[in-house]
């Protein structure tokens, strides 16, 4: 009888070693000898394992475990709370492509009733929530572009926040918002936001979560402390300033029919023009748009 040896992928020696890591990272706890649950030794170990937990739990939750995984990066100090790019890494290893989900840390900020206080009411908005819930919204919201995309290859990212996009948001628990619209039902265009809703898919099982002990360890130092006032401004930048101006001196539009097939329609002009689309059949009026040197636009 010849004998037979078991081998190994590199990819499975690679997730033996890092849950090896990981074990390492929170040994058993036994009755002798607790360990807290802060204790750790690798800052950046332990907020991917945080972030890739959550990203696991609303995977299974409320995707049933379809969305292929991501890179999740932190971008603090910036205007927006997150945004998805499709497909800007690649494992050199199995070449495969993989999407980025990018959040700010500083959402912890200390704002009464959580950050989506800052977005306009809306009737589902009658309670505030918690900064870790808008946090962890954050994350399921760029999700949903993230099921948007992997539903339909086809579509190229515009910045644009699609029919498709809205309905994925409402089936998981999330209301959109425009956040340049007093409409509360407009939920798409370039800046949008949400409002969770409560008793919703994705609030109960942030509850549920939450009863886990679950948190985010590792956030920005700037959460909950005021600006120095005897600190001293950087003096602006009279170039940068120049540029500024000339931006918002003009106004880019673009045709919303154009834009939900994914073909956008662009096209450069004074605020307050009427211009029709040549693209289309029936040359709908363009609508104002995000500039494009602006923020991220998802």
């Amino acid at each position: 009888m010849k004998a037979t040896h078991k081998t190994s992928s590199p990819q499975q020696n690679l997730d033996e070693d890092i849950q090896a890591i990981l074990q390492d990272l929170h040994p058993p706890q036994t009755e002798t000898q607790p360990q807290p649950l802060t204790a750790f030794k690798s800052p950046t170990l332990l907020t991917a394992e945080e972030h890739q937990m959550a990203f696991d739990w609303y995977n299974r939750h409320l995707f049933q475990n379809q969305l292929p995984q991501v890179l999740i990066t932190l971008n603090p100090g910036k205007k927006y709370q997150g945004y998805y790019r499709k497909e800007p890494f690649v494992n050199l290893q199995t070449k495969e492509a993989i999407s980025e989900i990018a959040l700010n840390p500083d959402i912890f900020i200390d704002l009464p009733g959580g950050y989506s206080q800052l977005l306009p009411q809306h009737p589902e908005q009658t309670h505030p929530f918690s900064n870790l819930e808008d946090y962890l919204s954050t994350l399921v919201h760029e999700m949903c572009h993230h099921a948007e995309h992997h539903e339909n290859p086809q579509l190229q990212p515009n910045g644009y926040h699609r029919k498709t996009w809205v309905a994925i948001m409402h089936r998981i628990g999330l209301h959109p918002q425009c956040m340049t619209s007093d409409d509360p039902h407009c939920g798409t265009g370039f800046k949008v936001g949400h409002f969770i809703v409560r008793n919703g898919p994705f609030h109960r099982t942030t509850l549920e979560l939450l009863e886990r002990h679950f948190t985010f360890t590792i956030t920005t130092k700037q959460q909950g402390q005021l600006q120095d006032p005897d600190q001293q401004e950087t003096p602006p930048d009279p170039q940068q300033q120049k540029k500024k101006r000339k931006r918002l001196s003009k106004t880019r539009y673009g045709c919303p029919e154009c834009l939900q097939r994914g073909e956008p329609t662009y096209a450069w002009g004074k605020p307050g023009l009427r211009i029709r689309c040549g693209t289309c059949t029936e040359g709908p009026l363009m609508v104002p748009q995000q500039d494009k040197n602006d923020d991220p636009l998802e």
